[in-house]
């Protein structure tokens, strides 16, 4: 049960609509040091702002959830972040806000039952991938 589970595009969406105002002012910051014909500072207000793009769209763009026959494990962007073995998990907790279909998280317990040892964040997922982790036997989810 090799399984590699992707981002949706909602999270590119959010950090687009989020990332907008300072997006369109330092277009703004940009386009004024060009008509002033301050080459050097609209090229720094450009490199500054490709930066932090590129920054911010490669924390989403490399997490993924590996889930196989042992342990589910959340990786970024040097690998493995954290993991937990099946054998290991007491139980999970979904935790629900609005939407009964798409929930806020998973956490799942292990022996220290008070703190969970792992923590997906399922808005980052897919639908179909949140329902197909929600049912796995070996995550023992309690309603």
């Amino acid at each position: 049960m090799d399984r590699t589970l992707k981002l949706s595009g909602r999270p590119f969406i959010a950090l687009t609509i989020i990332a907008s105002p300072a997006l369109l002012a330092a277009g703004y910051g940009v386009s004024r040091n060009l008509l002033d014909h301050h080459w050097s500072e609209a090229a720094e207000i450009a490199a500054i702002g490709g930066i932090f793009c590129a920054f911010a769209i490669s924390q989403l763009w490399f997490t993924e959830i590996h889930v196989t026959d042992e342990k589910i494990a959340l990786h970024g962007w040097f690998g493995e972040k954290q993991s937990v073995l099946f054998r290991d998990i007491t139980f999970s907790k979904v935790n629900m806000m609005f939407e009964k279909d798409w929930p806020l998280s998973i956490e799942v317990f292990g022996r220290d039952q008070r703190r969970p040892v792992l923590i997906i964040r399922t808005k980052l997922l897919k639908r179909a991938d949140i329902a197909w982790l929600v049912s796995l036997a070996a995550l023992k989810v309690r309603h």
